[in-house]
């Protein structure tokens, strides 16, 4: 029979082992895999990660140099340059229930090549095909986060751009699957196609999502020639 104080030794040392190699190179590479499958499944996109660093007093991760990108895309819709992520104890009943989420540096593109079908095999297809059918945007439940700093470049199949430079955002959550907060952008934004152009120095909004539908309400824009709000 095995007495509880050697019990208690080696679940001491299992649990000291787990951490040492969850900390080292190898058991980062596995997380990073872990979780990049995870959102492979549930959303249908490839998301990997340069580097990971552990944050054990606040529950959280922080991820450098993350980019994600869909299936069936030739390069990355999204980059950013660090992700921190401050978990709640709900997160291990299963739920995606998060203290903090924030996000430094990112930048979106939104064209032929981050949206667009690339040349891959039958196989590939099938699977990719039954990635997209079988992903769902799961529940989330974020108490506060800020977005700093994001860069948007959009260009639509009839040859608009759009461009959006210096956008900050800060949101709070209020319950499962509803955050409010407000967006600033500094470094302008701007609507192009072939000579029309139309431009704004700064531009801010208060934004709520609720599931997967955000609205932007109380808009405000400024140019060197004119203001618009509403």
């Amino acid at each position: 029979m095995v007495r509880p104080a050697t019990a208690l030794v080696l679940l001491l040392v299992v649990c000291a082992g787990g951490a040492l190699f969850l900390a080292s190179s190898a058991g980062k590479a596995l997380v990073l895999r872990t979780v990049s499958a995870s959102l492979r499944h549930q959303l249908g996109v490839e998301a990997r990660a340069a580097g990971l660093e552990y944050r054990p007093s606040s529950l959280g991760i922080t991820l450098h140099a993350v980019n994600i990108r869909q299936l069936t895309a030739t390069r990355p819709f999204l980059k950013a340059e660090r992700v921190e992520v401050d978990f709640s104890a709900a997160t291990l009943g299963g739920s995606l229930a998060l203290r903090r989420l924030g996000v430094t540096r990112p930048e979106v593109v939104l064209d032929s090549t981050t949206q667009g079908a690339s040349a891959v095999s039958a196989a590939d297809r099938e699977g990719q095909a039954h990635a997209r059918s079988s992903a769902t945007v799961p529940s989330f439940d974020i108490r506060g986060g800020r977005v700093s700093d994001l860069a948007l470049t959009a260009v639509s199949p009839n040859g608009t751009h759009v461009a959006v430079r210096g956008l900050s955002l800060s949101f709070t959550g209020e319950g499962p699957d509803v955050v409010r907060g407000a967006l600033d952008v500094s470094g302008g934004w701007s609507v192009r196609r072939g000579t029309a152009a139309i431009r704004f120095d700064r531009a801010r909004a208060d934004v709520s999502l609720t599931g997967t539908s955000l609205a932007l309400t109380s808009i405000t824009m400024e140019s060197p020639v004119a203001a618009i709000g509403g």
